[in-house]
């Protein structure tokens, strides 16, 4: 079975030499000669492209009769867009099942492969002389030193299109000539592919994160980044708030050097990741100094990718469908792309940033009492939880939102699931950017008039897929063109608690852009959620009081294994909304209900009856009581009052005893490797 496993799934580990791992991966360095040697050079090319095609053209006709892809007999075509392949017919002799799909025919796309090396010969125990006839008749590779071209790719899952396994497709053409010339041609159009692939990055490695996983699922994952010659810096966290720091201090020569950061571990690393960069570009933003505007730029390009060590996941498996290390590491040495809906969130002392998730009640009460039993890992919140849920406890709370522009335009696609090339997202995409570019344009000509996307009120910026050159949002939600660039322009207003109101970006400090395309990103982010409504056009905010047994703004779908099908099966990675879930005081055989509802299904309108999903492009919290006393009841009265509960960010708790909270959603603030979950 070893010989099996050696000819059909080559492990992608031997792209590495184990002595020189973890030196190379701690220091950045570039990967050993001898790695490099095996793998196809970006800069090496074949004689001349005359050549190339002539040697290809002539291989072709010579595959027809004698090449072999995994073992078995094949007709391969080299078009502009990958690999066909034509399986002949018959199945490959011997006492194992081929590794060839099904089908006669596949195509294995350029941007889905990582790189192309030539393949090494058995090992020494593997030699002709020591094997059986039956076997080398059964695996023909081990006759002699067949020429080889290894292809590393991915399968997909038939089960689920978003599980990706590793893939080796080998071809065996006749000759050393002809294997140089696929290998070269292969490369060319791997390269041709790559435009928006990493060549550097920054790996945040938290090995405390779930049950101390963190090193050995970067063990499994990081020969994938040296075979796609991938460059690598790895830091580990050794505290809390370490991954905030480490971001938060990045300068820009450093930025300059790499095209990501990756983090490793659960939720929270992301979480604090991104609240450090968010942090620093609020505050290049609101510099005067030389570079300011260049750190803000770079900031805002810079791509962050989740690969899931912990004990939730829930970005990693919002953004892919999967909790797949392998999976999430090739999306990042894929380069795939896509923009980010992102929390900002107001106490009265502090500001912090959320992705997936802003609750009060429930999950943050389950939070709260579940750092305290750490070392029972995952199994600490279904102990917790179950004692939180005998006591169902209610809160009561004044709660105000606002729909928005965007969120009435869109509410007839409210049960459209986000997916890979989601037109919700595309078209609220283009609706952000055309009221972006409208609020230009009245700054440009000196307009007070409060149009949509007032001049006070900058638009978010618009994800890098938004439609270009269409004349309205129904039509973006039908197409879509390439990406652009968001990089953020200097401003004058600092990130504050939202008690302070900021001044509104300077005019200058933004490009005219037509409707519909992408401009220079405004760093709206930096003002008061509490000034949410004059960025929408001074819309009313909508008010509901009552006692709560939890109180959700979730801003993804936030997928986990406890919730297939997202906590709101409906939600968005960039559409500028989220999805308020009010569930009114019940009993805990309705809250178990509820619970049971959320995991099959997610939460959706009319589902049941105490609970309320609205959806909302900014909310005030205020928790009543906060003296001891509950004002306003429903007859007037005063009613006593226990201790409150707290905001639970993405896992995060919230500090401070003031929790009454101001909250505004930003659409597309960060940039994320990933392409969504294919359907």
């Amino acid at each position: 079975m070893a010989l099996v496993a050696h000819h059909k799934h080559l492990s992608l580990e031997l792209l590495i030499d184990e002595a020189d791992q973890g030196s190379e991966q701690q220091d950045g360095r570039p990967a050993s000669s001898s790695s490099a040697s095996r793998t196809l050079s970006r800069s090496r090319r074949p004689r001349s492209s005359a050549d190339v095609v002539l040697a290809m053209e002539e291989g072709q006709r010579r595959a027809e009769a004698g090449l072999r892809v995994d073992g078995r007999p094949a007709s391969v075509r080299l078009t502009s867009e990958g690999l066909v392949i034509e399986w002949a017919a018959g199945r490959r002799r011997g006492p194992w099942p081929s590794s060839a799909p099904s089908s006669s025919c596949e195509t294995v796309p350029f941007a889905e492969m990582l790189a192309v090396q030539r393949g090494q010969p058995p090992p020494a125990a593997l030699a002709p002389s020591r094997l059986p006839s039956c076997l080398l008749s059964c695996l023909p590779c081990l006759r002699g030193r067949t020429p080889r071209v290894e292809v590393l790719t991915f399968r997909r899952s038939p089960a689920c299109r978003c599980e990706w396994t590793p893939r080796t497709l080998v071809l065996e053409p006749g000759s050393e000539g002809e294997a140089e010339d696929w290998a070269a041609a292969i490369g060319a159009g791997i390269e041709a592919a790559a435009a928006g692939r990493p060549k550097s990055l920054l790996v945040l490695l938290n090995p405390n994160a779930g049950a101390r996983q963190g090193r050995r699922v970067w063990q499994r994952v990081a020969p994938l980044f040296k075979a796609a010659g991938i460059r690598l810096t790895v830091r580990e966290t050794k505290r809390p708030a370490h991954a905030h720091v480490m971001a938060a201090g990045l300068t820009a020569e450093q930025l300059r050097t790499i095209d990501g950061i990756v983090c490793v571990g659960g939720d929270g690393i992301f979480h604090e990741t991104f609240n450090g960069l968010l942090e620093a570009r609020a505050a290049a933003a609101a510099s005067t100094e030389s570079g300011a505007v260049e750190l803000a730029a770079l900031l805002s390009s810079l791509r962050l990718a989740h690969i899931p060590a912990g004990s939730t996941d829930a970005v990693a498996c919002t953004l892919h469908g999967s909790r797949s290390p392998f999976t999430a590491a090739v999306h990042v040495c894929l380069g795939d792309s896509c923009l980010l809906d992102v929390l900002r969130v107001d106490t009265a002392s502090a500001t912090k940033f959320a992705s997936c998730i802003a609750a009060y009640g429930f999950l943050a009460d389950v939070t709260s009492a579940a750092e305290s039993y750490r070392f029972l890992g995952p199994m600490r919140y279904d102990l917790v939880g179950t004692v939180k849920l005998l006591a169902s406890r209610a809160y009561p709370a004044r709660v105000r939102y606002i729909e928005g522009e965007v969120g009435r335009a869109l509410r007839k696609h409210g049960s459209t699931v986000c997916g890979a090339g989601c037109s919700v997202c595309r078209a609220a995409s283009f609706m952000h950017s055309r009221r972006m570019s409208e609020a230009q344009l009245a700054q440009a000509n000196g307009s007070s008039s409060s149009a949509p996307g007032s001049p006070r009120a900058q638009a978010s910026p618009a994800a890098s897929a938004a439609p270009s050159g269409m004349a309205a949002a129904a039509a973006a939600a039908a197409a879509a063109s390439g990406s652009a660039g968001l990089p953020a322009a200097p401003s004058s207003a600092s990130l504050g608690s939202s008690l302070v109101r900021s001044e509104p970006p300077s005019p200058a400090a933004h490009t005219l852009t037509t409707a519909g395309s992408l401009g220079p990103a405004s760093p709206h982010f930096v003002l008061p959620a509490a000034d949410a409504a004059e960025r929408q056009g001074g819309e009313e905010w909508r008010e509901l009081e009552g006692e709560f047994n939890a109180i959700m703004c979730i801003v993804m779908p936030c997928r986990s294994d406890k919730t297939k099908k997202g906590m709101v099966r409906y939600g968005h990675l960039c559409d500028g909304r989220l999805k308020l879930v009010l569930v009114s005081k019940c009993s805990p055989l309705q809250y178990l209900r509820f619970l049971l509802h959320m995991s099959r299904h997610g939460c959706a309108p009319g589902a049941l009856k105490y609970v309320t999903v609205l959806d909302a492009v900014a909310v005030q919290v205020e928790p009543l009581g906060a003296a001891g006393q509950v004002a306003g009841g429903s007859n007037g009265q005063q009613q006593p009052c226990g201790k409150l509960s707290c905001w639970n960010l993405d896992g995060e708790l919230l500090p401070g005893p003031d929790q009454s909270i101001a909250a505004e959603v930003h659409p597309g603030l960060l940039r994320v490797f990933s392409r969504g979950v294919e359907q």
